[in-house]
């Protein structure tokens, strides 16, 4: 069995971001995921206003990881998110759970 994982869509400033857990099935397809993605040495890209990604609190107290463009995972280690596939798979979790207006909003600029 699997820890539940909760997930944070890092969009606004100033107010509470989105946040939802995923189910156990999805929080176990999200550590699949991740680590089946090569490591880098690739940056995370600077910090905006707007959408900057998602925080994924892995383990219960942990630091989260970031998923933008790369994962950057508690231990500082790199993924390689590529395609944004993970961005946009996590963001299809958020249904249902994320305003309709911030989901288009995201996926727009996830291209």
């Amino acid at each position: 069995m699997t820890d539940p994982i909760e997930v944070e869509l890092d969009i606004y400033s100033g107010m509470p971001n989105p946040t939802w857990v995923l189910s156990a099935t999805d929080s176990t397809e999200l550590r699949r995921r991740i680590d089946a993605l090569p490591t880098t040495k690739a940056a995370a890209p600077e910090e905006n206003l707007g959408y900057r990604g998602f925080l994924v609190r892995l383990a219960e107290g942990a630091e989260p990881a970031r998923v933008w463009q790369v994962v950057r995972l508690a231990d500082k280690s790199v993924r390689d998110a590529g395609d944004r596939g993970l961005e946009r798979w996590l963001l299809g979790t958020g249904r249902g759970k994320v305003p309709a207006d911030v989901i288009a909003a995201v996926e727009k600029e996830l291209g």
